[in-house]
């Protein structure tokens, strides 16, 4: 039986794509990261469709790939951090795999975050406040969407990928 797709979801700087590579190794599948299939698809950085073709283009985007991405499984896929806003997102995911939400205290994300520049959500004057309110916005929406839960706060990306893997590798490990 395919156990289907493995999705990681979580705010920025929770570790999705870090923790996706250890993760997929760990249990033998092949690894997309869904920011790179848009990038790699459009030519363009992320933060530059934000500044071109504004957030709602870039999460049309996002939703088209992810449909498109489902169909093939099972493998794992490291998604953006908004893709829970958009329930039909959470539909597909739901039904076409798992979802694991890789969770991560606001400290410890504003220290992941600290210098970075190629995150336009982030392009803002108060940037730590912006990071509080959109991780306060999207936290129900991770609960509620995730069929697993890991804390990646004080753990290597090794760390958390062994901790997903526990939870998940009697479902995906017999691949």
């Amino acid at each position: 039986m395919n156990p289907g797709n493995l999705y990681l979801v979580g705010m920025m700087g929770s570790g999705k794509s870090a923790v996706g590579v250890k993760l997929a190794k760990l249990l033998n599948l092949g690894f997309v990261d869904l920011d790179k299939v848009i990038e790699s698809q459009t030519h363009q950085k992320i933060s530059d469709i934000f500044a071109s073709k504004g957030e709602e283009f870039f999460r049309e985007l996002e939703s088209k790939n992810l449909k498109s991405l489902s169909a093939d499984a099972p493998k794992v896929v490291a998604t953006g951090g908004g893709v829970i806003e958009q329930p039909e997102n959470i539909n597909v995911m739901k039904m076409t795999g798992s979802v694991v939400f890789l969770e991560a205290s606001l400290p410890v994300l504003i220290k992941r975050l600290e210098g970075t520049t190629h995150r336009p959500l982030l392009r803002v004057e108060n940037w730590k406040a912006k990071l509080a309110e959109i991780s306060n916005e999207r936290q129900a929406l991770y609960q509620q969407a995730a069929d697993v839960i890991t804390c990646t706060d004080g753990n290597t990306a090794e760390q958390s990928a062994e901790a997903v893997y526990k939870k998940v590798k009697s479902k995906y490990a017999s691949n």
